[in-house]
């Protein structure tokens, strides 16, 4: 969408429909995309709350300035940088979140290793 810019980015899916909302109520035109922490964009089709996932909203150059000013009279974080824990994440949920990637990393490397030494033994012996 060449004629398009980015004018919210989020974590927060409350944030992003309440944004949406305000565009829709206001007539100006919008598309909304989703987009992960890898740089992946998809059109919005199941979204779910977590670290890395963030929704955009798009406007049209033209009605950049008028968007611009309806959503910063929102209660919202106003943001197109947001960080990979911008949903809300609490503490506890943060270190589920670690735990959780730490172990698939382990499982990953152990099956890795594992794959590489049958490797190296079918090849000598």
């Amino acid at each position: 969408m060449p004629n398009h810019v980015v004018i919210l980015k989020t974590g927060r899916l409350h944030e992003f429909e309440l944004a949406c909302n305000a565009l829709k109520e206001s007539g100006i035109p919008h598309h909304r995309q989703e987009e992960s922490s890898a740089g992946l964009r998809t059109a919005m089709y199941t979204p779910a709350m977590g670290p890395g996932s963030f929704w955009n909203l798009l406007v049209p150059v033209s009605e950049k300035a008028r968007a611009e000013k309806i959503l910063s009279e929102l209660p919202t974080d106003f943001t197109t940088n947001p960080d990979i824990w911008h949903f809300g994440a609490k503490p506890k949920q943060k270190k589920v979140w670690r735990t959780y990637s730490i172990f698939i990393l382990l499982i990953t490397g152990f099956v890795l290793l594992y794959k590489l030494y049958e490797l190296i033994a079918k090849n000598n012996g």
